[in-house]
């Protein structure tokens, strides 16, 4: 993981678990489900997520943070996985920990994505077809931030 002027690059190295402290769709009522996405769905070919903040909120307005996961992760069932740009993990930090995490219509995310409130990380399980862009929104405090997760066109 690398992270350069506002720049956050990941490069998935081992299979990530869902545990517990996880929130999204596809968790039972006692938390007891989870998924896992294998390396070979994870890596591609040395290619990698990269998560940038965009802008910070203000006055009214959200905060925007961009991703871009490899070309076909939504149609070849890939996953991914990326974290909070670490500005984001400052203000949940100086919110005592408080952030929720859903769908722009309100609903929890899909039962592919899932979310760790303690690491402030996103897992996703083989990425459906068509499940690519999504939008999500992370409010923590007042401060409420749209991230736009989507495919780069090229490799």
């Amino acid at each position: 993981m690398n992270y350069v002027d506002g720049q956050l690059t990941v490069r998935p190295n081992s299979p990530p678990q869902v545990e517990n402290n996880y929130v999204g769709g596809g968790v039972g009522a006692d938390n007891s489900k989870s998924i896992s996405a294998p390396e070979s769905l994870l890596s591609s070919g040395g290619s990698s997520v990269s998560v940038s903040l965009q802008s910070m909120p203000e006055q009214g307005e959200n905060g925007i943070i961009t991703v871009s996961v490899p070309k076909g992760t939504g149609i070849s069932g890939k996953g991914f996985s990326f974290s909070l740009p670490e500005e984001l993990m400052t203000v949940v930090s100086n919110n005592n920990g408080k952030i929720n995490v859903k769908l722009p219509n309100g609903r929890q995310l899909p039962k592919w994505l899932k979310f760790n409130v303690k690491t402030l990380t996103f897992i996703s399980g083989a990425v459906p077809d068509q499940g690519l862009p999504i939008k999500i929104m992370v409010s923590t405090g007042n401060k409420v931030f749209t991230i736009i997760v989507s495919e780069r066109t090229e490799d």
